[in-house]
């Protein structure tokens, strides 16, 4: 659980840094960030605080496409099919693409 809570951090956290990269010299703006004037959110799981956040409309569609990297044994416990490290991994490597389409 604390790993999927990480990764929504981690999503919501580096979203406009990410969406800025992805359409470089494009034009686009993220516009389903929300903005702080005086104070922060928190990122409890990152243990860091920002004036940003994602929308949720946009934040669930991004984590939903990690479903498939979510594994249950049967009755058994839900985890992760390879190690948290990897699912980073892959948001790095995905992160393009899911900012460009947001």
């Amino acid at each position: 659980m604390k790993d999927i809570l990480q990764l929504r951090d981690i999503i919501s956290f580096e979203a406009p840094e990410l969406h800025n990269k992805a359409n470089q010299g494009k034009g686009k703006r993220l516009s389903f960030v929300d903005k702080k004037k005086r104070g922060t959110f928190r990122y409890v799981f990152l243990g860091t605080e920002a004036d940003h956040q994602l929308h949720n409309g946009a934040l669930c569609p991004m984590l939903a496409a990690f479903r498939f990297c979510v594994v249950r044994d049967g009755d058994g416990p839900v985890g992760w099919k390879h190690s948290f490290g990897e699912v980073r991994a892959l948001l790095a490597e995905l992160a393009d693409e899911l900012m460009a389409i947001a």
